[in-house]
């Protein structure tokens, strides 16, 4: 029961997310129903993002990664486990992209927002050691987006 929940929503979050891609001039997505079997474990996918190819970047709040899919829902790349290092993350409840294929995420859990590849090769860590709350983090990422 809770994969069907989990699926349902990631669905419609991707669906919300495409269709406000396509409200702003892109083209060419599609929706997707159904997703390879090795994608079925997500746990609190919470953040969002669509790329100017439109790969969708989904960070997974309760697997401690980031999961990225072409607009057809095959899975391109997956990164991160638990912990406090390099691409490593503690629950990461926002995920952006820049123009330049950029991927930044928040990584809540542990005060810091990380920056990588397009493929999910680590860059830098951009900003560490945030005295603020989880909201605020997932919020610069998501809203404000990427500053550096």
């Amino acid at each position: 029961m809770k994969k069907g929940i989990a699926s349902l929503a990631f669905t419609f979050i991707v669906l919300v997310c495409i269709l406000c891609s396509s409200a702003l001039g892109s083209q060419g997505y599609v929706f997707v129903d159904s997703w390879p079997e090795d994608v079925l474990g997500f746990r609190n996918p919470l953040g969002v993002a669509v790329d100017e190819s439109g790969n969708i970047y989904v960070a997974e709040y309760g697997n401690h990664r980031i999961q990225k899919f072409d607009s057809e829902g095959n899975l391109l790349a997956r990164w991160g486990t638990r912990g406090p290092g390099d691409g490593q993350f503690d629950h990461p409840r926002g995920v952006a992209v820049d123009g330049s294929g950029n991927v930044y995420v928040a990584d809540t859990g542990n005060n810091r927002i990380q920056k990588f590849d397009s493929g999910g090769g680590f860059l830098t860590t951009s900003i560490e050691s945030l005295h603020c709350s989880k909201y605020t983090i997932s919020a610069f990422v998501s809203l404000k987006g990427p500053q550096i």
